[in-house]
């Protein structure tokens, strides 16, 4: 039995929108280019929605955590919260980088750091926003349907099945870093990435709990996810520029 219907529960529905990534990445590797940011994320919006059938803005927005039943007066404290929680990861990113333990925030091949931090401060911010939005998108989308994957194939329970289907949807998602960090053999930068990713999937899974009273909400809420996942990058980019924080 899948737990959540209006996603596929095949394995190959699930990683569909993730392969369709990997395919322009690779080939943006080899070629030595890189998309136009819209048009990449606009084709995974599109895998993602040609995968899960989720045609109409209303079912858009329902089933990948951006309707909090018309209380619109919480999605402030849910972006407040992923900020915060965005913003203590990288400073322990930073504390991890005082033993010789790091992350790899940026491409290391195509030249494409040296592009991006030439990109005006704002015109940086407001791509990083579009990177926000776009993968916190594809990677619920993984949250679901790997969770109905595990749910169907493995006979487990809800909670576990969500808990596995993170967990695999953060691995896919991380292993697309693969050609920006030129195949690197650090393993410790992908499994640091795919915990982090793990993370703000659960701090979005969070507010379901009674513990945040007039906060919680019964269905998985996305806010928090994109506000951290933002201002994680933008804080890499500032550190990156030298701005005087944190660093």
């Amino acid at each position: 039995m899948v737990s959540f219907p209006q996603f596929p529960s095949s394995f190959w529905g699930a990683i569909f929108p993730f392969v369709v990534a990997f395919g322009i990445l690779i080939t943006s590797y080899f070629t030595g280019t890189f998309p136009n940011i819209v048009i990449f994320y606009f084709a995974l919006f599109t895998a993602v929605i040609l995968a899960s059938g989720l045609v109409g803005f209303d079912k858009f927005v329902e089933y990948l955590g951006f309707d909090v039943n018309g209380k619109t007066w919480k999605i402030p404290f849910y972006i407040l919260s992923g900020l915060v929680f965005g913003a203590l990861i990288f400073k322990f990113i930073n504390f991890l980088s005082s033993f010789g333990l790091s992350i790899y925030p940026f491409p290391l091949d195509l030249a494409l750091s040296d592009v991006l931090l030439s990109t005006p401060f704002m015109v940086s911010a407001i791509n990083l926003f579009i990177v926000a939005v776009g993968e916190e998108i594809l990677r619920t989308y993984g949250n679901f349907a790997f969770a109905n994957w595990v749910a169907k194939r493995f006979k487990v329970s809800t909670e576990t099945a969500i808990n596995v289907g993170v967990f695999i949807s953060s691995i896919a998602f991380i292993l697309l870093h693969l050609p920006a960090w030129n195949f690197t053999p650090n393993i410790f930068s992908y499994l640091l990435g795919a915990s982090i990713a793990f993370l703000f999937s659960q701090l979005c899974f969070m507010f379901m709990s009674p513990f945040f009273g007039p906060f919680q909400i019964r269905e998985y809420v996305i806010y928090p996810a994109i506000a951290g996942h933002f201002i994680y990058d933008v804080l890499v980019d500032m550190n990156l520029r030298l701005f005087p924080l944190w660093v």
